[in-house]
C-alpha cells in the first residue's frame, strides 16, 4: 500500500526513525565508531555512511524522482531488523548487530520514499553494508591472503630487476639485509581502501553491471601488485643507497606515491571500459532504426 503524505511530513518522518535507530542502537554504533578509530584494518567503517549518504545527495534528484511511501516493504523491514537487534542485543555478534542497523535503515528509506527510490538508491543502500565490521577470522584470511600474493608479486618483481635475493616463505635475504612481508606489511588497509574507491568508482562511471563488477574485482591485483612495488621499492633503497630506508619516513608515509601508481593504472581502465560502454551504445542506437525500417517492411 502507498500513500503521498507531503514532502515536509515525509522527511520529519524519516529524521524521526533515523534517530530512534540511532538511539535504540547507540550503543553499538558507539563500538563500530571506536573500532574503525582504534584499529586500522576497520578505519574504513566510519567514512562508509557518509560515502553512502553523499551519493544519496547527489543522486537525489533521480532517486527522488517518484516518492511513494510504502508500507507493504518497509514496516516489515524495519520490524525485522529491530527485532533481530534486539536478539542479539547482548553484545554476542557486533557484525549482526550492525547488519540489523543496516535493515532498520533501509527498511526506514523504503517505508518513506517507497521501492522506486530505493532501487534507484540500490547501491548506496546496498554500501551500507560495508559498515557491517568483518569477523576477524574472515579478516585474518584476507590478510594471509593479500600477504601470500604480496611475496609473490615481490619475488617477480625482483626477478625482473636482477636483484639477487633468496627466498624463504615470507623472508627474503638480499645483499646485507633481510626482510620480511610481515602481517603489517599485507597492505590491508590500503587494499580495502583501494577497493571501496574502486566500487564507488565504477558505480559513478559506469553503466553496465558487468563493467561495474569487472572494473572492482581488477582492483584487488592492482592492490597485490601496488604493495610489491613498495616493498620492491623500499628494500631496493635500503639495499643500494642506506639501509635508513627501511625504517625511516619513506616506510611509514610512501603509501601514497604508490597509491597515485594504482589510480595510473586503473585510471585507463575505467575510461577504456566507459570507452566500451559508449561502442555498444552507438551500435544499438544505429541498430533500432534498422530493426523498424525491417518490421515496417514486413
Amino acid at each position: 500500500m502507498e500513500n503521498r503524505p507531503s514532502k515536509r511530513a515525509r522527511n520529519l518522518f524519516f529524521l524521526s526513525i533515523l534517530g530512534v535507530v540511532f538511539l535504540l542502537c547507540r550503543r553499538t554504533i558507539g563500538l563500530v565508531v571506536k573500532l574503525s578509530l582504534s584499529d586500522e584494518r576497520y578505519s574504513y567503517i566510519i567514512l562508509i555512511p557518509i560515502i553512502s549518504a553523499g551519493i544519496i545527495v547527489w543522486k537525489r534528484e533521480t532517486i527522488f524522482c517518484n516518492v511513494r511511501v510504502c508500507l507493504g516493504w518497509g514496516v516489515p523491514a524495519l520490524l525485522l531488523g529491530a527485532v533481530l537487534y534486539l536478539f542479539e542485543g547482548s553484545g554476542i555478534s557486533v557484525a549482526v548487530e550492525t547488519f540489523a542497523i543496516v535493515l532498520m535503515l533501509v527498511g526506514g528509506f523504503v517505508l518513506c520514499f517507497g521501492t522506486q527510490c530505493a532501487r534507484e538508491a540500490m547501491f548506496p543502500l546496498l554500501f551500507l553494508l560495508l559498515a557491517i565490521p568483518v569477523p576477524a577470522s574472515l579478516l585474518a584470511e584476507a590478510v594471509a591472503g593479500l600477504q601470500e600474493g604480496s611475496a609473490q608479486t615481490t619475488a617477480v618483481l625482483f626477478h625482473i630487476l636482477g636483484v639477487p635475493v633468496v627466498r624463504h616463505g615470507m623472508r627474503f635475504s638480499l645483499p646485507g639485509v633481510d626482510i620480511e612481508v610481515a602481517e603489517q606489511c599485507s597492505g590491508i588497509r590500503s587494499s580495502l581502501s583501494l577497493f571501496i574507491s574502486g566500487l564507488v568508482a565504477s558505480y559513478l562511471l559506469l553503466h553496465a553491471a558487468g563493467n561495474r563488477i569487472l572494473f572492482s574485482l581488477i582492483t584487488i591485483p592492482v592492490a597485490i601488485f601496488k604493495n610489491g612495488v613498495r616493498i620492491v621499492a623500499l628494500s631496493w633503497l635500503g639495499v643500494y643507497v642506506n639501509q635508513g630506508f627501511l625504517h625511516g619516513r619513506l616506510h611509514q608515509y610512501g603509501g601514497l606515491p604508490v597509491s597515485l601508481l594504482a589510480l595510473g593504472i586503473l585510471g585507463p581502465v575505467v575510461l577504456g571500459l566507459r570507452r566500451l560502454e559508449g561502442h555498444r551504445q552507438g551500435h544499438a542506437r544505429t541498430e533500432t532504426p534498422r530493426a523498424m525500417e525491417v518490421s515496417n517492411l514486413a
